[in-house]
């Protein structure tokens, strides 16, 4: 079962295989995939470079979502915040 929090930056999905726990972000431009963050994107020292393709062959679309931000920082913060608030941490996927 994997479980979501969402932030300013996007959803965050909290996974596991069994062993191990990793966080996957949603792009919040075309919300088609769910992406692993490495620790310079997740500290905002390297920029995320969505570089994607969807929809239908005729309809094709772009993503192309190229930013850098603070994304571990923020993920952090908004579950200390809302554990803070007594809130729901996650949502059930």
């Amino acid at each position: 079962m994997s479980k979501i929090v969402s932030t300013k930056l996007g959803r965050f999905n909290c996974v596991t295989d069994g062993m191990n726990k990793w966080w996957l972000w949603e792009c919040v431009r075309c919300r088609q995939e769910w992406l692993p963050l490495n620790e310079n994107q997740m500290n905002g020292t390297a920029s995320v470079l969505h570089d994607y393709y969807y929809g239908d062959p005729e309809h094709r679309r772009y993503c192309g979502y190229h930013e850098t931000h603070e994304y571990g920082k923020e993920l952090v913060v908004s579950i200390q915040t809302k554990a803070f608030f007594r809130e729901a941490v996650f949502e059930e996927m």
